[in-house]
């Protein structure tokens, strides 16, 4: 059970079957900034992150996330 781990890789069931978080995924927190970013209607965006396994977690899925709006 993790309290702060919020890494869309550790949502693979496959992976880690036994994983449990209290916090939302940073998928969750992904279609939010997308949504906002859409609200508002902007075109482009500069994603800014930590390079470390949560800021390049949420860093791949904005990108993802972003390129499907294309």
């Amino acid at each position: 059970m993790a309290y702060a781990s919020t890494a869309p890789s550790l949502s693979d069931k496959t992976t880690y079957p036994y994983f449990g978080r209290t916090v939302l995924s940073d998928s969750k927190l992904t279609s939010v900034i997308i949504d906002t970013c859409k609200r508002i209607g902007w075109k482009n965006m500069a994603v800014l992150y930590q390079d470390d396994t949560w800021g390049l977690g949420l860093a791949e899925a904005v990108n993802t996330a972003a390129a499907e709006l294309d």
